[in-house]
This record gives C-alpha cells, sequence and structure tokens, in this order.
C-alpha cells in the first residue's frame, strides 16, 4: 500500500489497523529498519528485487 498509488502514510496505517501515522511509523521502522517514506522511496528508486529483508 506503501508504494501503489498515493496514500499517504496515517491513510496506509490507518487501513493496516493502526490508531493512526504515527504509531504505524514507529512500529514499522522497529521492524524495516526504515520509516515508511524511506521504504516508499528506497523501492520507487532501487525496486523490490534489490529488497533484503
Amino acid at each position: 500500500m506503501l508504494t501503489a498509488g498515493e496514500r499517504s502514510v496515517r491513510e496506509v496505517g490507518e487501513e493496516s489497523g493502526f490508531s493512526g501515522g504515527n504509531y504505524f511509523s514507529k512500529v514499522f521502522k522497529r521492524h524495516m529498519g526504515m520509516t515508511p517514506v524511506e521504504f516508499r522511496e528506497y523501492v520507487r528508486r532501487e525496486g523490490y528485487s534489490k529488497m533484503q529483508i
């Protein structure tokens, strides 16, 4: 949802069941090692194929 369309981080967080964008961002960064915005920019620049998860 972060890379498809132009939803805000808040919208993605709420649609994913989080109470808002701030908490979603905190949990996302803890698990992914980057913020949702950094992830969005990385995937748009590099693509999923280079993603090391």
